[in-house]
């Protein structure tokens, strides 16, 4: 018997699912953050936070906000910790 998976749109096999999975979490993890932020300006800027994400895996994800102020970084986490 032949299994055919298709995680998030893109095909994988019994034997990659757990990379297919992670990818689909990780890229989740990226949109949500973005979105999170997406509504958010300095008031005395005008700029808006910007999330930078390093690495390929969830376990060596970096995230590091990019922001006009010390008061915009700080809202930018303040919003993200919110549930």
């Amino acid at each position: 018997m032949q299994i055919k998976l298709k995680i998030d749109g893109r095909d994988a096999s019994p034997n990659n699912a757990g990379n297919a999975v992670e990818d689909a979490i990780l890229a989740k993890v990226k949109e949500q953050m973005t979105q999170k932020l997406s509504n958010l300006r300095c008031p005395d800027h005008n700029q808006a936070p910007k999330p930078e994400f390093e690495g390929d895996s969830l376990k060596n994800l970096r995230i590091q906000i990019r922001a006009c102020c010390g008061w915009m970084r700080e809202e930018a986490q303040r919003v993200l910790n919110q549930k």
